[in-house]
């Protein structure tokens, strides 16, 4: 494949792609992907427990004593201590909102400044990991990927605004299948809207081009797999592994599909100790950090743990026709070399697809077995998830099938970067149209909503006054405010 330097055209290029996802991103925040909500705040708060631990732990363990006295129902308690347990989970958005309520000025009432310090913690985020995508797409040098990379924003960025503006017919979500306190609603609804709806539409919150660290995560998914399909498979398990740190129950997830379909693929991979290393790691940093893994799997109860040895059974006999010989090694390897010939784009993307619908079934008996707080929260929403970050690569999977059959990479130098400009610019539009018409405040607007939260929250930290009705969103913007208080009053008195 062609290798490029920074020629006029290609930084032209990555300028475009730049302000694509960028545009993209603002659009998204201009509308109403960025407010004074429960994820938020929940996000703000891990980024002060990152300086003010042990303070926040004394604060939830008062709320949970508040929480348990209470009449309120116990999945009011148990989302909480789902909420406690998941802190770690996003380290590296927690450093990011930490860095920017430092970098906030610390003036004029709280809600100003939380509003501030929310769209500075974004931007921070935004900028860093765009960046990241940016250098690991043109360190790989292949000017195809490239622009493939900048069509592949656009569709999902068209498809997006399109929906959008059609007022939303489908929409996917994370819940593929009824949760089991559902069961009387038809599975292939759940199943065809969702599978649909997750291509073409998915929800903002499992959209690339959200403001949350899961939207950063689905979003660089479109490097790891551009490392993959270019041969980099120690380079894609480092960026693995260090996406961990980004969002670790969605790594968990992606880990395990693509360590199995390169167990089927390419065994030999798992003969490299650099590569060993890295699933080694990233395993064990799955298993160390998330600490709320037991209370959303449900480790112990029966359904899990036959889904578990089934699993682990899979994997072993997925590992045994690496070194044994027989019968089953001689099919199976009929079959990688069947996948292979197809290239190693479309193997990948159709071993992944296979076994996400393989796994369905084994997730949808677990659901039916499981209590309703691990079916709600984990079970009934594991394959939404999977398809959220499998979607970026059967994006720019299919733009690079377009670009070979068209044989657009036969043409040379300036005309090969202006035809996939256009195109980008093209798709774009839809998006640049329908921004125009966006709120241009969204920091006003936010603003807004939290000094609404500061009024039903009132003076002081009364919290058995949140409990009528309970409001996840106010006890979290109580939680903010009670832990910087001291910090701002004595920055504002600072002459």
């Amino acid at each position: 494949m062609k290798r490029f330097t920074a020629t006029p055209p290609a930084i032209f290029l990555a300028l475009a792609l730049f302000l694509c996802v960028s545009h993209l991103a603002l659009s998204g925040l201009h509308n109403s992907r960025f407010g004074a909500d429960d994820d938020r705040l929940f996000l703000y708060l891990t980024g002060l427990a990152l300086t003010d631990s042990s303070e926040l732990e004394s604060m939830e363990m008062t709320v949970r004593d508040v929480l348990e006295r209470s009449d309120l129902d116990d999945a009011y308690l148990e989302r909480f201590e789902h909420r406690s347990n998941y802190g770690p989970n996003y380290l590296l958005g927690s450093i990011f909102y930490r860095i920017g309520s430092w970098l906030t000025e610390t003036s004029g009432d709280y809600p100003s400044y939380l509003a501030r310090a929310l769209f500075a913690g974004f931007s921070l985020s935004y900028v860093f990991f765009g960046t990241i995508m940016l250098g690991i797409f043109f360190r790989i040098g292949n000017l195809r990927f490239v622009a493939a990379l900048t069509t592949a924003v656009s569709v999902m960025a068209g498809l997006d605004i399109l929906f959008v503006a059609l007022g939303d017919p489908i929409e996917g979500t994370i819940y593929l299948m009824p949760p089991n306190d559902r069961l009387e609603q038809p599975l292939i609804g759940y199943l065809t809207s969702g599978v649909l709806g997750g291509i073409f539409n998915p929800h903002t919150s499992i959209s690339p081009f959200g403001d949350t660290p899961r939207g950063h995560f689905i979003l660089l998914t479109l490097a790891l797999y551009a490392l993959r399909w270019n041969g980099h498979f120690t380079w894609s398990y480092a960026l693995l592994f260090a996406l961990s740190f980004l969002h670790q129950s969605l790594t968990g997830l992606l880990f395990g599909f693509l360590v199995m379909a390169d167990m089927f693929l390419r065994p030999h991979l798992f003969a490299q100790k650099k590569i060993l290393l890295l699933i080694g790691a990233i395993l064990v940093t799955f298993l160390a950090r998330d600490n709320g893994l037991d209370l959303f799997v449900g480790f112990g109860q029966p359904a899990v743990t036959v889904a578990l040895a089934s699993g682990i059974t899979i994997a072993c006999i997925m590992a045994a026709t690496t070194f044994l010989r027989g019968p089953w090694n001689a099919r199976v390897s009929v079959l990688r070399r069947q996948a292979m010939a197809l290239g190693p784009i479309a193997a990948d993307v159709m071993t992944v697809g296979v076994l996400w619908a393989a796994s369905y079934p084994l997730a949808y008996f677990v659901n039916f077995f499981v209590d309703v707080d691990r079916s709600v929260y984990f079970w009934a929403q594991i394959h939404g998830r999977a398809l959220s970050v499998m979607r970026p690569g059967l994006v720019l999977a299919c733009c690079l099938f377009f670009m070979r059959q068209t044989e657009w990479t036969s043409l040379r130098g300036m005309r090969t970067v202006i035809i996939q400009l256009l195109v980008g610019a093209l798709l774009l539009l839809p998006s640049g149209w329908l921004a125009l018409s966006y709120d241009r405040q969204p920091i006003a607007r936010v603003t807004a909503q939290l000094r609404e939260l500061d009024a039903e929250v009132g003076r002081g930290t009364r919290w058995d006054r949140l409990l009528d009705p309970y409001r996840e969103v106010a006890v979290l913007y109580l939680m903010a405010r009670t832990l910087e208080k001291n910090s701002l009053q004595q920055s504002n008195s600072t002459p």
